[in-house]
């Protein structure tokens, strides 16, 4: 008779416990979903920016340096 009472607590507690692990992805789920658009937008921005930027191999500095570079 202990055994069947004990065996009727532990599936109530797996029960319990399935049912928060649900609950708790539910939300980790919706927080993902409200933050992804901000994150793809600030993706395409850097990237704008980042097209934007002159080529770090051909500026003044670099031309500069090749120039006092060379003549050593």
């Amino acid at each position: 008779m202990h055994l069947d009472t004990f065996e009727g607590t532990i599936t109530d507690l797996i029960g319990a416990l399935r049912g928060d692990l649900n609950e708790g992805m539910s939300a980790v789920k919706a927080q993902v979903q409200a933050i992804r658009p901000p994150l793809v937008k600030m993706a395409g921005d850097v990237a704008k920016l980042d097209g934007l930027l002159p080529d770090p191999k051909d500026g003044p500095l670099t031309r500069l340096k090749d120039t006092l570079s060379s003549s050593v």
